[in-house]
């Protein structure tokens, strides 16, 4: 962890609530060894999981918390987006019978995840 912005907010929702890092431990299902060692700046301390379980705990965004300890750079929704850019663009590229191949590749897909059941596509085109 390398931000004092996490200890800040740790910090200050401790004494807004009024709570000792005991009770956060006990809240959190944190050790408070493990809340004693982010608050007093250690690099080992605080792992992914238990920050989660912290910034929960809190009523701190997830993603808020993570970008300030340095754990994440960037909102997953920026990242997603941008995944998508590069996607429309490669996508763009194609020829058009294989841009429907892929997008019918994606909508199986997606159906699948979503526990519909459908016919693969050379199922259905070769019937």
């Amino acid at each position: 962890m390398n931000s004092d912005k996490i200890i800040d907010a740790i910090n200050e929702e401790l004494k807004r609530r009024g709570w000792s890092q005991a009770k956060l431990a006990r809240l959190s299902d944190v050790s408070t060894g493990t809340i004693s060692k982010i608050l007093q700046k250690k690099d080992e301390a605080g792992s992914p999981v238990s920050l989660a379980k912290i910034a929960r705990t809190l009523g701190i965004p997830e993603e808020q918390f993570f970008m300030d300890a340095g754990i994440m750079r960037e909102k997953p929704q920026t990242r997603r987006n941008a995944e998508l850019l590069r996607f429309e663009e490669l996508h763009s590229q194609l020829p058009p019978e294989d841009r429907k191949l892929v997008f019918e590749f994606a909508n199986m897909l997606w159906s699948k995840s979503q526990g519909t059941k459908r016919k693969p596509i050379y199922e259905r085109e070769h019937r």
